[in-house]
């Protein structure tokens, strides 16, 4: 019996965490804005395992990390940073389950809209998305995450 007694404050937490919390619905949400290029073939340390899917997505062949941005948001609260070249982007978890986040993703220029899409990722794996030009024909693209 005494046994017993002893693993219940145990027992009691194991079945309190059980349920989920307003706190697991929160995510951290990370923002890499990507420079693409066809005039080298270089890619930033960072980019070394997504640079295969790049290419292959993107038909560029130099890839460059210029900013990152990460903060943790509740399901519905915007996350908004500055990209590079003039770009801006909001966004949004919308819906949050064991491995995947839904993800609003908004880009603006100038005020003007040139982006807005949801996309479905896997939990802790980036989701590279073309935005738009930038100057030298280079190209902007966003890799977004939720961890």
């Amino acid at each position: 019996m005494y046994r017993v007694l002893r693993c219940l404050p145990l027992l009691v937490l194991l079945i309190a965490g059980a349920g989920f919390s307003e706190d697991d619905q929160a995510v951290t949400l990370d923002v890499w804005s990507i420079r693409a290029t066809t005039k080298n073939r270089d890619v930033s340390p960072e980019l070394k395992e997504l640079a295969q899917a790049l290419r292959k997505q993107f038909k560029f062949t130099g890839f460059k990390l210029e900013k990152k941005a990460s903060d943790r948001r509740q399901i519905d609260e915007a996350l908004s940073t500055d990209l590079i070249g003039g770009y801006k982007a909001t966004l949004t978890p919308k819906k949050r389950e064991k491995n995947s986040v839904q993800l609003r993703i908004d880009v603006k220029k100038a005020d003007k809209n040139v982006l807005a899409t949801t996309i479905t990722g896997e939990l802790n794996r980036f989701v590279p998305v073309g935005v738009g030009p930038l100057e030298d024909s280079d190209y902007l693209i966003v890799a977004t995450r939720a961890r």
